[in-house]
């Protein structure tokens, strides 16, 4: 599978879906990790400058079997899979919401759902709908938040132990750079009053960039290319790559218990906690138990459409749903959908999961 390393040659802007106007909004953050569809932007208008013509309308006509319709990514062949952030040679994940730690302590446990663990007790500590239980050696649980490596995420797939694993966290790969500026008359090129604002850009630290799993496109080898808001440059190269997750068909097949993993966002469609496309995908192969789950709002601006994005409410990266196997027979259809997706936005990158064990 291709791996598409993306390296910052400056600080960079990943705007949040909040409204900003100089002099009605002050100031704008930058969201990190960007979500994938940053990153499906990234390699759609890379190809398609690439293959420009005389005019838009011809060139979108030479590449929509390629990137898609202008406004319907849905009829592309690309297929963000997942994206990674990178530092050195290893890469890494959001912490899934189940690993949890002392609040002044070092120890760093799993929840497990409460039917299936009497000797776990529940923490009020921990806000995911009353539902998994919090070690009994752990007094106080807290969600890790954070980054864990892929290496250690495959410690956790397979139900290993997990007390050593390494945290990291967002300024291990960024510093914040707030900017301060103000705006200005163009046609005058006059300062205008009470417009001044600030913007957060992302300084990376040195050999920390992201790395993003894909399919479906050719992609130049490497180059420089732009991302994000005010056009910033990064350096970019492909290589093939697999990153190798355990086999699970055994331990799944005899414990007749298994997890799904949100490694990316997923709209939520229904008032039902387990999500409606995971219930398709998993019809007659597992018995939703209950879940790990945090929410929020995500927006952004439609570039080709040059407007907003309209909010819609999604299942955070980490998101963790529990299942009981109901047929052994299944297990090899279930462990096909590693990296496979849950949302109709999956092109974009968006719904995509894991599969693990508990």
């Amino acid at each position: 599978m291709p791996l598409l390393e993306i390296i910052p040659k400056d600080s960079l802007l990943f705007r949040d879906g909040k409204p900003f106007t100089a002099g009605s909004s002050h100031s704008a953050e930058s969201i990190f990790p960007p979500k994938p569809s940053v990153f499906a932007g990234f390699i759609r208008s890379k190809i398609f400058i690439d293959n420009w013509q005389d005019d838009e309308k011809t060139t979108w006509e030479k590449v929509k079997s390629e990137i898609g319709e202008k406004n319907d990514i849905k009829s592309a062949k690309l297929d963000i899979k997942a994206v990674f952030i990178k530092k050195g040679n290893e890469y890494y994940v959001q912490t899934p919401l189940d690993i949890v730690k002392e609040k002044r302590g070092n120890s760093i446990k799993v929840l497990k759902p409460k039917d299936f663990s009497k000797e776990f007790s529940y923490s009020t500590n921990i806000s995911v709908n009353s539902l998994p239980f919090a070690p009994k050696e752990i007094e106080f649980a807290e969600t890790c938040g954070g980054f864990i490596s892929l290496t250690d995420l495959k410690k956790y797939l397979k139900g290993e132990e997990i007390e050593k694993i390494e945290i990291k966290h967002k300024d291990d790969f960024v510093k914040s750079e707030p900017r301060v500026g103000i705006a200005v008359d163009s046609s005058k090129n006059i300062v205008k009053e009470s417009q001044l604002y600030s913007v957060e850009f992302l300084r990376f630290i040195e050999d920390s960039g992201f790395a993003v799993y894909y399919e479906g496109v050719n992609f130049p080898q490497k180059g420089e290319y732009f991302i994000g808001g005010e056009k910033r440059q990064v350096n970019f190269s492909v290589k093939k790559d697999n990153p190798g997750l355990v086999d699970l068909e055994k331990i799944i097949s005899n414990n007749k218990k298994f997890k799904i993993i949100l490694i990316s966002p997923v709209e939520i469609n229904d008032n039902e906690i387990e999500p409606s496309g995971l219930r398709e995908k998993l019809n007659n192969v597992g018995e939703f138990i209950t879940a790990c789950v945090k929410t929020e709002l995500i927006g952004g601006w439609d570039i080709a459409a040059g407007k907003p994005k309209p909010i819609k409410k999604y299942y955070s990266v980490g998101s963790v749903f529990y299942y009981s196997l109901k047929d052994n027979n299944k297990v090899k259809d279930l462990l096909k959908l590693n990296f496979d997706t849950i949302s109709q936005e999956g092109k974009l990158g968006f719904g995509r999961v894991l599969i693990g064990i508990w």
